[in-house]
């Protein structure tokens, strides 16, 4: 039901970054990372530009999936695209410390 919906709002041109980060959350919920990665592409080619909530949610997926270079990877990108960390990413790269410093 969600997806229709999102759907039918992209074709009448009527997303924005709170819609696109929406779904993007609900992907990443359902273990989906591929289907964000594909809906964060389709955010750029809709000029919808991805902002902080955008790429903490990715991060903390990636700090989840224990991918540090993923992690990193992102970082670069929030650079690239001139969006700047904030306190809730600076708290998720703390979590990627405390996950990743465990001892197994």
């Amino acid at each position: 039901a969600a997806l229709t919906q999102f759907d039918e709002m992209k074709q009448a041109g009527m997303l924005d970054v709170v819609g696109y980060n929406t779904m993007l959350k609900s992907h990443l919920a359902q273990g989906r990372s591929d289907d964000a990665r594909i809906l964060l592409r389709e955010m750029a080619a809709h000029g919808v530009q991805a902002n902080k909530v955008t790429f903490n949610e990715l991060l903390h997926a990636r700090v989840v999936a224990k991918d540090t270079r993923g992690v990193w990877t992102l970082i670069d990108d929030m650079q690239k695209a001139g969006v700047h960390a904030n306190s809730v990413t600076c708290s998720i790269l703390l979590k990627s410390l405390s996950i990743h410093s465990r001892p197994q």
